[in-house]
């Protein structure tokens, strides 16, 4: 899923996401030093990747008392690590203020994206040029309406 699509995607939840919630809005709009940790929980509530290619187990591995048997297909599901209730309190609730905010929507380690810094630097000029340029943002339709491309 690398190259573009996923920043673009990534803008367009961010839009959505802040007029699905006024309140978060307004305070970025009158906050706009907290821009960074928007665009972290935009990434973290309403990302655009929600899970990696399937992987199989090339050998019997225990995690977190759980043995996953050699020759198992597993889908890592990031769109649900971001919502663990383990790691995020109120983990449903879009807070553009939530820190900490250790999302895994760009990956980890040695699997993080390569792009993810620009993808974060793309979204925060995107949304900050047009949340000054929009004073008046608001949906052409109803939400409803919205018909939003799924990506993996």
């Amino acid at each position: 899923t690398a190259g573009y699509e996923t920043t673009y995607h990534l803008i367009s939840n961010a839009v959505v996401t802040l007029l699905d919630h006024p309140d978060q809005l307004a305070l970025l709009r009158e906050r706009p030093e907290l821009m960074p940790g928007a665009v972290e929980e935009v990434l973290r509530h309403s990302g655009p990747v929600h899970g990696t290619k399937p992987l199989t187990a090339a050998e019997d591995v225990t995690w977190h008392g759980e043995t996953i048997p050699a020759g198992a297909i597993v889908e890592p599901l990031i769109a649900s690590a971001n919502r663990d209730p383990g790691a995020f309190p109120d983990p449903d609730t879009f807070d553009i203020t939530r820190s900490p905010n250790d999302h895994l929507e760009f990956g980890s380690g040695v699997h993080l994206c390569l792009g993810a810094n620009l993808a974060r630097m793309e979204t925060r000029v995107a949304l900050g040029v047009l949340l000054d340029r929009c004073p008046g943002l608001r949906l052409a339709v109803d939400r409803a309406e919205l018909e939003l491309e799924p990506l993996p």
